[in-house]
């Protein structure tokens, strides 16, 4: 399970960019009057994309927890890019946690690696993670294709208000490569 610990704050959603995007009129004194509908479109673009892809676009932190372990050796992380793990600890089923140690982030920031293997999760326990992971800290930190199909997408959500806009064909072009590749026969 994921949980964002940090939500971003309204100040680092790109609303100036998004209201240029979408040619919004200037000038005449009612500029933030829909700021509250861009902050929605925005939020919810970056949700729609950050689940799609498991990239998160705006840095911020997030808690990882795992009721088991499938290989003791290695946790893949559901979020990249991990900029840093602040925490790893085992919690039983009392509620009580160990900070584990004797473990290192692969150089591919998607994974936790093992300096031996993490221990057995007891039953009704779990193994949590407290990582920062995202792109940039500003709008200026984002990759430009990331920047652009956040923005396409907000505003085909400003546009269809009714509920009926899905991912949008040119968004869908510009994530095609932030797309993990899966290796490995389909059986």
């Amino acid at each position: 399970m994921l949980s964002e610990l940090s939500p971003l704050a309204g100040a680092v959603l790109p609303l100036a960019a998004f209201r240029d995007h979408l040619r919004l009129g200037t000038g005449f004194g009612t500029e933030t009057v829909q700021d509250g509908v861009l902050e929605g479109c925005l939020r919810a673009s970056l949700a729609l994309i950050e689940r799609r892809l498991g990239v998160i676009v705006l840095r911020r932190g997030f808690r990882v927890s795992r009721g088991g372990l499938r290989d003791r050796a290695e946790i893949v992380l559901p979020v990249a890019p991990v900029v840093s793990v602040e925490a790893v600890r085992l919690v039983d089923s009392a509620e009580a946690a160990v900070p584990l140690a004797g473990w290192g982030l692969a150089p591919d920031g998607r994974r936790l690696v093992a300096r031996g293997l993490f221990p057995v999760v007891p039953p009704g326990g779990r193994i949590e993670i407290d990582l920062t992971a995202g792109h940039g800290t500003d709008w200026a930190g984002v990759p430009a294709d990331l920047a652009a199909a956040v923005l396409m997408q907000a505003a085909g959500l400003y546009e269809g208000r009714d509920g009926s806009a899905g991912v949008l064909p040119g968004v869908e072009a510009l994530l095609a490569p932030w797309r993990p590749v899966r290796l490995g026969a389909a059986l």
